[in-house]
C-alpha cells in the first residue's frame, strides 16, 4: 500500500481497503489516488475539506491526457466523496462528463490472429519489465481469444479460481462487479495444467496465476499492453495494418469467430445469450456490439443469404 501524506490518507487508505475487501484489486485507483493526494498537497488543498475547487481544479484535463483518461480520474473523485459523505463527512460531488466517441478497434484476421501467436511463442524478453517465463505468455495471451477475457480478468486471476480439474475459470468482480463461470477447451486446458505445474516447480505463487516478476503481486495491466504492442510489432502483419490491434482485440475477434462459426453452422441466434454470459454482458445488445462490420463477417452473409438472388436482379448492359 502506498503512503499518502495529506489530510486523507487516512480516508483515502481505508477507501482502498474497503474495495479490496469487496474483492476489487483497485491497483490502478490506488495509483491515481496517490496521484490526487500529491496534488492536494502541491496546490495547498490540504485542508481536510473535498471542496468544490478543489475538485474542478483536480478535474483540468492536461495537454497530455485524453478526455476518457480525465474522466477516470474525475469518477475516482466522485467515488471518494460517497465514502466521504457515508461517514458523515462534507464532500463535493462533480458531475459526469461526456466521454469522446470510442472508434471501432482493429479486429485482426485468422491469418494475423495465427501470426500474433506465433510472435507470442517466440517473443524474446528483453525489457526489464518483461521478464516473465514464455510459458506464462503463452497461456496469458491465449485466454484473451479462446476465452474471450478482458484484459483485467486475466491479469488479476487467482489461482484458487482456475478449476484444472474440470477446465472451468472462476472469474470474480469484473465488470459491473459480476462473477461467472468460463469454460476452457480441453486443449487449453491441459496447457493451463502444464503451466501451473511449471510455475509452481519453478516460480511458485499461490496467490495469482500470472504473478507478477517477485510474486507479490498479479501481472499489471499496462506491462500486458507493452509486450502485447511489441508482439504485434513483430508480425509482417503489422507492416501493412491501418492501425494497430489492442489486448481487447483478441475478445472482439473471439466473438466475432464464434458467431460466424454458429451462422456457418446453421446454430440458432438462441446461443446468444449463452454467449452474453459467457463474456459477461448483462444485455445482448452488448454483445452485438463486438460483431463488427468486417470482410469475414460478409462473406458468411453471402453465404447464408439465399434470398438476395431472388430479390435482387441482374444487373445486365442496357438494350438500345
Amino acid at each position: 500500500m502506498r503512503t499518502f501524506k495529506s489530510k486523507f490518507g487516512y480516508f483515502i487508505t481505508d477507501f482502498i481497503n474497503e474495495k479490496r475487501g469487496n474483492g476489487f484489486s483497485y491497483e490502478f485507483e490506488e495509483y491515481m489516488l496517490k496521484r490526487f493526494d500529491s496534488f492536494i498537497v502541491e496546490h495547498d488543498f490540504d485542508d481536510g475539506n473535498l471542496s468544490r475547487t478543489l475538485v474542478l481544479e483536480w478535474a483540468i484535463q492536461t495537454p497530455t491526457e485524453s478526455i476518457n483518461y480525465r474522466n477516470r480520474r474525475v469518477s475516482l473523485t466522485r467515488q471518494f466523496g460517497y465514502y466521504l459523505l457515508s461517514l458523515g463527512k462534507q464532500a463535493y460531488i462533480p458531475m459526469w462528463m461526456a466521454s469522446e466517441s470510442i472508434s471501432v478497434p482493429y479486429i485482426p484476421s485468422k491469418s494475423e490472429i495465427e501470426e500474433i501467436y506465433q510472435s507470442v511463442d517466440s517473443y524474446k524478453l528483453r525489457h526489464v519489465t518483461a521478464r516473465y517465463p514464455q510459458i506464462e505468455l503463452s497461456v496469458l495471451f491465449r485466454l484473451y481469444y479462446c476465452c474471450g477475457l478482458r484484459l483485467a480478468e486475466s491479469c488479476y486471476l487467482k489461482r484458487e479460481h482456475v478449476d484444472l480439474e474440470q477446465g472451468v475459470l472462476h472469474i470474480m468482480h469484473s465488470k459491473g462487479d459480476k462473477d461467472r463461470l468460463v469454460p476452457m477447451a480441453q486443449d487449453l486446458t491441459n496447457l493451463c495444467r502444464k503451466y501451473d505445474q511449471w510455475m509452481q516447480a519453478r516460480f511458485p505463487c499461490d496467490l495469482w496465476f500470472f504473478p507478477r516478476i517477485d510474486g507479490k503481486a498479479p501481472i499489471q495491466k499496462t506491462t500486458v499492453d507493452r509486450m502485447f504492442a511489441d508482439i504485434w510489432k513483430n508480425t509482417k502483419a503489422s507492416k501493412m495494418a491501418s492501425k494497430a490491434p489492442g489486448v481487447h482485440s483478441l475478445r472482439h475477434a473471439f466473438v466475432i469467430e464464434k458467431m460466424n462459426t454458429w451462422m456457418k453452422e446453421g446454430i440458432s441466434e438462441a446461443m446468444l445469450p449463452y454467449l452474453s454470459v459467457y463474456l459477461g454482458h448483462s444485455r445482448i445488445s452488448e454483445t452485438y456490439y463486438y460483431y463488427h462490420i468486417k470482410k469475414s463477417i460478409f462473406e458468411v452473409i453471402r453465404e447464408k443469404d439465399g434470398a438476395s438472388a431472388t430479390i435482387i436482379p441482374k444487373v445486365v448492359e442496357y438494350e438500345q
